[in-house]
């Protein structure tokens, strides 16, 4: 799950880029709009599993990117990221 602000997106060039190219492509992750939320990715490791989260505003692309395959099993980044 991906939280973002709804009306802050823009001062998140990169992680705006990021959910505007790359997010859709990515089986199992979700956009979830809160107010006043920073850009923050959460994992949720299944039934009964540990969940993980960490704040994203200040991340690259290629960030979210290597850390979204790091954790999502068959998730490649893209060659051009």
């Amino acid at each position: 799950m991906l939280y973002l602000e709804p009306h802050g997106r823009r001062e998140f060039p990169a992680v705006e880029k990021f959910v505007r190219g790359r997010a859709n492509g990515i089986a199992g992750l979700a956009l979830s709009h809160r107010l006043g939320a920073l850009p923050r990715l959460r994992l949720h490791g299944g039934p009964g599993g540990e969940s993980e989260s960490a704040r994203v505003d200040r991340w690259r692309g290629e960030d979210i990117e290597a850390y979204l395959a790091d954790r999502l099993e068959g998730y490649a980044p893209a060659a051009d990221a």
